[in-house]
């Protein structure tokens, strides 16, 4: 049998350690059969877990039918912090995206820089017009 549920199980709380594994047989009572290989009966093995130890399940099918990966999907126009090494960031603005690379105009430059998806966040702005801002 092939399965198509991924879900990450806890496997030691006190550690933090998280195993994803291959979902086989789901109880209605919320017990689950699941190993490390897509296929029930491999070398590899499985072992049924308690719900409470189950943080999440994925449709690995469902999943797969989104688009594709989108970077971090900044749009242009965002503003957005780039990290650097040394935690220094610099504040700028997302011209485009090509693929992984986000082309930025940081802040006081004259000339905009090809970034890594993995150094930018939109930058977090206090609006002093929302009523609700503390």
């Amino acid at each position: 049998m092939r399965s198509t549920k991924i879900a990450l199980i806890m496997m030691s709380p006190k550690a933090g350690h998280v195993q994803k594994l291959w979902v086989y047989e789901e109880r209605p009572n919320g017990w689950i059969r699941a190993g490390e290989d897509p296929v029930a009966g491999t070398a590899r093995g499985w072992a049924w877990h308690a719900p409470h130890n189950v943080t999440a399940k994925f449709d690995v099918a469902a999943l797969n039918s989104k688009s594709s990966f989108d970077w971090g999907g900044i749009a242009p126009g965002t503003l957005v912090e780039v990290e650097f090494w040394g935690n220094s960031a610099s504040t700028g603005i997302v011209i485009e995206r090509k693929g992984p690379v986000y082309v930025v105009l940081l802040h006081g430059d004259s000339a905009p820089i090809e970034v890594s998806w993995t150094v930018i966040v939109p930058a977090e702005v206090d609006d002093p017009t929302d009523a609700t801002a503390g």
